[in-house]
């Protein structure tokens, strides 16, 4: 190769390197300027850079933000709030249905989550110049997308997506007791009426991952069963999976004294640990889809391998 293009070359080389040392100067800025962009059910928010001081108004947020490396980042929590252990150091200023305005504004709170909060509470909210992110997470992605979601926010991009990815694989782990018949159920939510989770719930999706026959799933939604819909399954009902909200006395009637089920002593009782794991729409609905499997049938729950939780965390999600 003669001079004149050894010259031409470099000179190339060159202007190409400028380019991209422009190009990403004018990126990094960018990103400085535009801040970061959060997607929740009740629109999108943007943010100048990520948040530090959150008021979380549901136990699965809390739970989520532990899980993502932000746990610090929390300077508020809703009543019933119990994981992990050291919540209890955390200030309580609301639940579900009602805020404390001051203590919020005292705390510098810059965002609020929520989960279907009254538009009364949430009025209060835009009053004090708060952001508030709604999310009620009714399915497995809608989960995984509220973790990513949060993790953009607190900047724990990373992190969130690694915890998407076990959840992943770990529902891929229950595919081993698939081969298996389905083992019909019914899901004894409240009673007076008799509440239970039909089609297109939480719990439904659950049923489904441990490969579950729900006898109410030909009704959308939480909902009142008739009597005549539990008779006409009373044989097959092999298992009824009792809420913290029932107890041994509201299974004694006809009804429910005809399934085999109750015939076999079939009943599966969800403590409070195992409630909030099934009920919190979070990451540890995998270790409560296991434990509920394990309740039922230690022989199959054997042949379901959830991988290793990827972080070492303090207070186990287990």
């Amino acid at each position: 190769m003669d001079r004149s293009k050894i010259i031409a070359l470099i000179v190339a080389v060159i202007i190409i390197a400028s380019v991209l040392i422009v190009y990403n100067v004018h990126y990094n800025k960018n990103k400085g300027k535009n801040g970061i962009t959060v997607y929740a059910d009740n629109g999108v928010f943007h943010f100048s850079s990520k948040v530090n001081k959150i008021v979380s108004l549901s136990p699965a947020f809390t739970a989520t933000l532990y899980g993502i490396g932000a746990f610090n980042d929390i300077v508020g929590i809703s009543t019933c709030t119990f994981y992990p252990e050291p919540v209890k150091n955390i200030k309580v200023v609301g639940s579900y249905d009602s805020i404390n305005t001051e203590e919020i504004v005292n705390l510098s709170a810059q965002v609020i989550i929520g989960c279907s909060m009254p538009a009364s509470i949430i009025s209060k909210v835009d009053s004090l110049g708060i952001k508030y992110l709604e999310y009620v997470p009714c399915n497995i992605n809608e989960i995984e997308n509220m973790t990513l979601q949060l993790g953009i926010l607190t900047g724990n991009e990373k992190n969130a997506s690694t915890i998407v990815n076990w959840m992943n694989s770990a529902i891929s782990s229950f595919a081993n007791i698939s081969n298996y018949s389905k083992t019909c159920i019914f899901y004894y939510l409240d009673s007076d009426p008799v509440y239970t989770a039909g089609n297109n719930t939480f719990m439904n999706q659950i049923f489904n991952i441990i490969d579950l026959r729900n006898v109410a799933s030909f009704h959308n939604g939480y909902f009142p069963i008739s009597m005549e819909d539990i008779l006409n399954e009373s044989s097959n009902i092999k298992y009824i999976i009792m809420s913290p909200y029932v107890n041994y006395t509201d299974l004694k009637i006809r009804t429910f004294e005809a399934t085999y089920a109750f015939k076999h002593d079939n009943i599966v009782y969800t403590n409070a640990s195992l409630n909030n794991m099934l009920e919190e729409p979070d990451f540890r609905v995998i270790y409560g889809a296991y434990n509920l499997l394990f309740e039922m049938n230690k022989t199959r729950a054997s042949m379901v391998k959830i991988p290793k939780f990827p972080f070492n965390l303090k207070y186990n999600p287990d």
